[in-house]
This record gives C-alpha cells, structure tokens and sequence, in this order.
C-alpha cells in the first residue's frame, strides 16, 4: 500500500506492468493528471483504491480489462464523464464506490450485470435521470448511496426486492 503520504504528479503508465498485483492503494496523496490506460494490463488486480487524490478526466476504457476486480474505490478525485461503460461487465465487482467526483449522465440499467455488487457509492456526483428498477435484481446488495446527485422520478418498486438491504 502507498496510500496516506505526501505523493504527487501522475500514476506512472509503467504501473501497468505490474502483472501480478493483486492491490493498488494509493488513496490519500495528491496524485494527480489522468488514470494511465497501461493498467488495464492488471488482469489479476482485485482491489485498486485511490479515493482523495486529485486524478481527472475519465476511467479508461482498458478498465473493462480487469475482469478479477472485486473493489473499485475511486472517490473524491475531479473524474469526468460517463463511468459506466468499463466497469459493467466486471462481473467479480463486489463494491463499486464512484463517490465525490463529477461523473454524469444516467444510471444505467447494465449495472445489473454486475451480480456480485454489495456496495454501490454513486453520491455527490452529476448522476441524472431516473433511478433504473434493475437495481432490483441485484440480490447481493448491501449499501446504496446515491445522495447529492440530479435523480428525479419515481422510486422503483424493484428495490424492494433486495431483501440483504442495510442502508439506502
């Protein structure tokens, strides 16, 4: 773990050749710049953390890649954009905590995709739109956070049926 120290200037792309890294916890410096797209290359990552830093722009794309992820803990940086599109089909993904950031654009209704959630932290973000009712098929659902965020309409029945619900 690198994380809580004094760190700054980007995440070295050569990072990505880390091959057999199981974790990267690099939370709490002032890292800054944009996520290298060299560690898509971390097939065997299972945790990355990296929450209060000071990382822009989007989540790459290769992120699709890390397909043994089972924590992704990307909170209170300046990331942009839709967050979605690399993280749905990472069907080991356990907690997805995308919190404190200006990502935006909708829910969408691919995160029920992800069976194995427990955890989803979407708060103090730009999310709009309404909240998807497949959330409802996410039976291993603990916590859901979507507070802060631009959500309107109606509150889906299909929530009720995440009976493992602790906190909403």
């Amino acid at each position: 773990s690198l994380a809580t120290n004094q760190l700054i200037g980007p995440i070295p792309d050569t990072f990505g050749n880390l091959f057999n890294l199981r974790s990267l916890w690099l939370s709490n410096n002032r890292l800054s710049g944009e996520l290298p797209a060299s560690l898509g290359n971390l097939v065997n990552l299972r945790s990355f953390a990296f929450w209060w830093n000071n990382i822009t722009g989007p989540l790459p794309d290769t992120f699709r890649n890390l397909v043994a992820l089972e924590v992704l803990d990307v909170g209170g940086n300046q990331l942009t954009g839709a967050p979605f599109a690399p993280i749905v089909g990472l069907s080991a993904l356990k907690h997805m905590l995308l919190l404190g950031n200006n990502f935006s654009g909708p829910i969408p209704s691919e995160l029920s995709q992800l069976p194995r959630l427990e955890l989803l932290a979407l708060s103090g973000n730009q999310f709009s739109g309404s909240i998807p009712g497949t959330l409802g098929g996410l039976t291993n659902l603990r916590e859901i956070y979507l507070g802060e965020n631009q959500l309107f309409g109606s509150l889906p029945d299909e929530l009720c049926q995440l009976t493992n619900l602790t906190l909403l």
